[in-house]
């Protein structure tokens, strides 16, 4: 157990373990490990090791501009040796290695609970999790805060055997270059977490998930991120609720393709509901080409995009708010089996609904900003968004779908009364 302890301006690199981060506190090979209210900051190397444990549990501490520096050829001559003091001779061997320490890092532990942690400014990275060779590890994180460095949460499970599982519940990230990346685990939950300026400088993303099984995320918050937000890639299941993605710009003002949502690899069910996207400087939501699984996006709303979603994988969209958009929604090839149905579209500039694909996509039932029906087709005649060829839209909505998320009128314009189809 480590109650109460501070340490401060320890773990200096050594020379004797050359390109070899140390750590300020490091636990090797114990059964329970108790971290609550700890002070490690600004330390040389990283911040805290704990290695090859079964349980590891942790209350209200800080871990704070550990630097996670390590001696590198070149900056000490041969009186290195002759210089350090002696060392006692090591029982065990740590089977972590970095040659950049984190604030925290966890190797082969088989059950992490961290709880109100303060993870900050530990410009290696917040918490490293090496759960692999390990049947079934799970990591929770519960409240707290990390902020900035390279990442706020990097978690690995067993590449040849996923399992177990990550779950963080109520934590805010901010100000970092990416926020949490988790690969290889059965199950992951990101539930009621806020990022602000996540990532922060770096084209890379806020949540990137790879290869994980079951993917669940409900009233998260992401905003104001330089790259994209959610990269899911390689899931079974991935269900997404009452989330917000808001003020997110692409890395390279355009051109490195950031997206807010990006689904690739599904293969059996996503389900993306009661969620926003609001004013983001590029794609809303990317469903890559390839995905064999029902995709289905429910009473979602998309505004502000240069694109509000592309599908190049047959999905339903329904019940959903496409506005002030450059195009509401594109079809490209391997999309057309789409159903676009009972949504409101208004304001989108180009278009609501562009097809490049090569055969028609189903788009009945919806309101086209106007009761006469869309325009922009050869076959249209209504006066309301534009849609492309290819693209079927009779029988339409003659008002609002009720339902589906409504603009808000112009100040003292009365609403329009929901009605029925043409």
């Amino acid at each position: 157990s480590l109650v109460g302890v501070t340490v401060e301006s320890s773990a200096a690199p050594t020379f004797d373990k050359f390109n070899q981060s140390l750590f300020a506190v490091t636990v090797l090979h114990a059964d329970s490990v108790r971290l609550d209210s700890l002070n490690v900051s600004d330390n040389y190397g990283g911040g805290i090791l704990v290695d090859s444990a079964r349980v590891v549990t942790g209350v209200g501490s800080m871990v704070a501009r550990n630097k996670g520096l390590a001696a590198r050829f070149g900056e000490c001559q041969i009186r290195c040796y002759d210089l350090a003091p002696p060392r006692a001779p090591a029982l065990s061997h740590p089977t972590y290695y970095s040659t950049a320490g984190p604030g925290l890092a966890l190797a082969r532990v088989q059950d992490a609970r961290l709880s109100q942690f303060l993870v900050d400014s530990n410009p290696s990275g917040g918490l490293d999790a090496v759960m692999s060779g390990l049947p079934g590890p799970t990591l929770t994180i519960s409240g707290g805060l990390f902020r900035g460095g390279a990442y706020g949460v990097r978690a690995a499970g067993d590449v040849n055997l996923p399992s177990g599982s990550v779950s963080v519940d109520g934590t805010r990230f901010a100000n970092m270059d990416a926020g949490i990346e988790a690969s290889y685990f059965d199950a992951f939950a990101l539930v009621r977490a806020r990022f602000d300026s996540v990532p922060y400088r770096a084209s890379k993303d806020a949540v990137n998930l790879s290869q994980v099984t079951n993917v669940a995320f409900a009233d998260d918050t992401l905003s104001d991120g330089l790259g994209t937000g959610l990269d899911l890639t390689g899931s079974g299941s991935v269900n997404v609720e009452r989330s917000t993605i808001r003020g997110f710009k692409d890395s390279c003002g355009g051109d490195c393709g950031d997206v807010a949502l990006l689904l690739n690899g599904v293969s059996v069910v996503a389900r993306v509901y009661g969620s926003r996207l609001d004013q983001n400087q590029m794609t809303g939501v990317l469903v890559s080409p390839g995905i064999t699984g029902t995709l289905t996006f429910d009473s979602l709303l998309v505004v502000g995009h240069f694109l509000g979603m592309e599908l190049s994988s047959p999905a339903t969209v329904r019940r959903s708010l496409f506005q002030a958009n450059g195009v509401g929604i594109g079809v490209s090839s391997g999309g057309e089996a789409s159903l676009i149905e009972f949504n409101n579209f208004q304001g989108n500039t180009s278009a609501a609904v562009s097809n490049q694909g090569s055969t028609t996509v189903g788009a009945p039932n919806n309101w086209w900003n106007h009761d006469t029906g869309p325009s922009g087709c050869a076959s249209c005649s209504g006066l309301g968004d534009a849609v492309s060829e290819n693209v079927i839209f009779d029988p339409w909505l003659i008002a609002l779908y009720d339902p589906a998320p409504k603009p808000a009128p112009p100040a003292g314009a009365p609403r329009r009364a929901a009605g029925g189809s043409r």
